[in-house]
């Protein structure tokens, strides 16, 4: 077990807290994409007769612009 001594930390905590913050900022970065699935897939359910193909695509251009970020 390591403990921190007057603010300093050990190597093998540091690597921990490493990848706990890269952990954290993954699953940000799925929780972003499910809301463009989740868009993505109500566009699916949409009946064929009711798609209007420009706003199709103006929405796709739209969340590849999100994604771009």
């Amino acid at each position: 077990m390591c403990f921190a001594i007057a603010g300093h930390v050990s190597a093998s905590e540091e690597r921990v807290m490493v990848s706990q913050e890269e952990l954290q900022d993954l699953k940000g970065v799925w929780a972003e994409l499910s809301k463009i699935w989740q868009q993505i897939d109500e566009l699916k359910e949409r009946p064929w007769m009711s798609v209007q193909p420009r706003k199709v695509q103006s929405k796709i251009v739209s969340y590849e612009d999100v994604i771009d970020l």
